[in-house]
């Protein structure tokens, strides 16, 4: 179940990355939690909320949960999902979605800005090339290492 849940996170991050107000107050790196939630907390959060909703969505979980749960994977990978401002129903229309198409394009390139831009105020040598770990050819998702809370 963890591993579902696990692949399911960058759904919830790509939704929760849209929502968030640009001009929300940023920790510094400085700001980084000195303690994680153990996998036993986080764990028992998500049965709480599977018990009371029936069902569980990251994008509900506290940044410090999330990150958390990043922090305690094997490679801190999380999959970002992304898309261009005036797309909707994206879940519908995947199988037609072109990836090289400018516009989306466009989109993967802005995400993978706001990433290293966050990421670099933890991994200062991190360069653009290095931030995709792995490419995707069909979905429009972008595999990254995340280091900074506020990633």
């Amino acid at each position: 179940m963890k591993k579902i849940l696990f692949r399911l996170l960058p759904l919830a991050l790509i939704l929760a990355a849209c929502q968030k107000n640009q001009n929300e107050s940023i920790r510094s790196d400085a700001e980084q939690p000195a303690q994680l939630q153990s996998t036993q907390e986080i764990n028992a959060y998500i049965s709480a909320v599977i018990d009371s909703k029936g069902e569980f969505n990251w994008k509900d979980a506290s940044d410090y949960t999330l990150y958390s749960a990043i922090m305690h994977s094997d490679d801190h990978m999380v999959s970002v999902g992304y898309k261009p401002a005036d797309e909707e129903n994206v879940e519908e229309e995947l199988a037609k979605i072109n990836l090289h198409d400018n516009r989306w394009m466009g989109a993967k390139i802005q995400v993978l800005q706001l990433i290293i831009q966050e990421e670099k105020l933890v991994r200062p040598q991190l360069k653009l090339e290095d931030v995709e770990v792995w490419k995707e050819n069909k979905l429009p998702v972008i595999d990254v290492r995340i280091d900074n809370i506020n990633t």
